[in-house]
């Protein structure tokens, strides 16, 4: 059996060997940016290139996610998301903008996506996930799921700073800076939470009204607020619905701790 250090020197050979392809997807994409929920042609180069690597894949996930299956071949293990961004931002005087939409890759997403495919490329290498337990999931996703969940960290963020009195307006921050800083943890968080709704929804985990219910009474015996009072303000904030999504979430971590088995090699 192949040791780790030679499975990594199989797939990045095979990497280096297809490297001026790798390059070519993200200059293509460059070329041809899309902005949110509009990357029907990024969504078809995934699903070409996913075929290619004969890689299962489910599509149309928020309008036009693809989101890939890789098992590997050594038994159960963890589950690896690899996430990647398919939109471009609309910044018309970007050297690479589309002269119609003023779209351009100011992020760096066309880089995100070929780095993707290499990484499937790599992965795809005769012997490399044969050798593997647990299973990839390889995920291009419109980035509104990212930038919503950085636009909830700011959010959260702000709303502590007012709590202590303090006018985010006229705090000393780079808000432009602090955004970008939140970007690795939120793709993170975005990643962990679509892999924990899948196990969710494998299991027919459910929350039910009995559980948002116990969850409120802990949030009022913690504030000194009536349920009723919590309820209403979540609700007119539209917050109700991710916070039940969370409860889903931890319900599905709990099942996974309580399926885990320790054993000795």
């Amino acid at each position: 059996m192949a040791t780790r250090q030679e499975l990594k020197e199989k797939a990045c050979a095979a990497i280096e060997e297809r490297k001026e392809e790798i390059i070519a997807i993200a200059q293509d994409i460059l070329h041809h940016p899309e902005t949110g929920y509009t990357e029907q042609r990024t969504s078809g180069i995934v699903k070409d290139w996913f075929g290619r690597l004969d890689v299962p894949y489910r599509d149309r996930i928020a309008i036009t996610g693809v989101k890939g299956q890789m098992p590997g071949g050594a038994g159960a293990g963890p589950t690896v998301g690899l996430v990647a961004e398919m939109d471009s931002l609309r910044v018309e005087d970007h050297p690479f903008a589309d002269p119609t939409t003023g779209a351009a890759h100011a992020c760096g997403h066309n880089v995100q996506i070929a780095s993707m495919i290499g990484s499937l490329i790599g992965l795809r290498t005769p012997g490399v996930m044969e050798s593997l337990a647990g299973r990839l999931v390889p995920f291009a996703v419109p980035a509104t799921l990212i930038e919503r969940e950085i636009d909830r960290r700011l959010e959260d963020f702000a709303r502590r700073l007012m709590d202590q009195r303090i006018d985010p307006r006229q705090a000393n921050i780079d808000w432009n800076a602090f955004r970008e800083g939140q970007r690795a943890p939120a793709t993170e968080a975005v990643g962990s939470a679509m892999a924990l709704d899948e196990i969710a929804r494998r299991e027919n985990v459910t929350v039910s009204d009995a559980d948002l219910d116990a969850e409120l009474q802990r949030y009022a015996d913690q504030t000194g607020h009536s349920l009723a009072s919590i309820r209403a303000r979540l609700q007119k904030d539209g917050e109700l619905g991710r916070l039940a999504a969370g409860l889903r979430r931890e319900k599905a971590v709990s099942l996974v701790i309580s399926r885990a088995r320790i054993t000795k090699s």
